[in-house]
């Protein structure tokens, strides 16, 4: 067998380091390629709602493409190359939306987590932990699932766990 330095999971490049910057490299070209594409569109007369709208379902898509799974692997580099499209795509035209590469992700973050903690037959749904019985209610809290412990550096990396102690003091 070939020893291998980085793997492609469901499209998403994973190196040995668990580090995806190399999935960022991928998707940021695949990105900017799409956005000649859709501008050659624009320059063969297509409006431009018609290209915001073939750059949202594109280009987002592929940026936020499973993001609540590689994003806790991310670097602010990466974070900051995305952002950076962004603006560059915004200056053309093509993205009129407010949102923020960040934003983007939290709600991507958001949805998937909404739906594993409310659909009883989510295959995600097994890994939470169990809902809390405490009758202490010191704080309120964003849900009521007991918080577990964070070991290692690599556990709030996990989606779930980030999740879990989003917004918590």
């Amino acid at each position: 067998m070939a020893r291998v330095t980085s793997l492609k999971v469901l499209g998403v490049t994973v190196t040995e380091r668990l580090s995806v910057t190399e999935h960022v490299d991928d998707v940021i070209n695949s990105c900017a390629r799409s956005m000649y594409a859709i501008s050659v569109l624009g320059s063969h007369g297509m409006c431009v709602p018609l290209l915001q709208q073939v750059f949202q379902s594109v280009v987002i898509s592929k940026l936020t493409y499973v993001a609540p799974a590689w994003l806790g692997f991310s670097t602010s580099a990466d974070r900051q190359r995305i952002e950076t499209f962004l603006r560059r795509a915004a200056r053309s035209g093509l993205w009129a939306s407010a949102m923020t590469a960040e934003e983007l992700v939290d709600d991507a973050d958001e949805r998937l987590f909404s739906k594993v903690r409310y659909c009883a037959h989510h295959v995600l749904e097994e890994l939470l932990p169990p809902a809390s019985d405490s009758q202490h209610n010191l704080r309120k809290r964003r849900h009521n699932i007991t918080l577990p412990d964070k070991k290692g550096h690599l556990a709030a990396k996990n989606f779930i766990i980030r999740l879990l102690y989003k917004d918590t003091y």
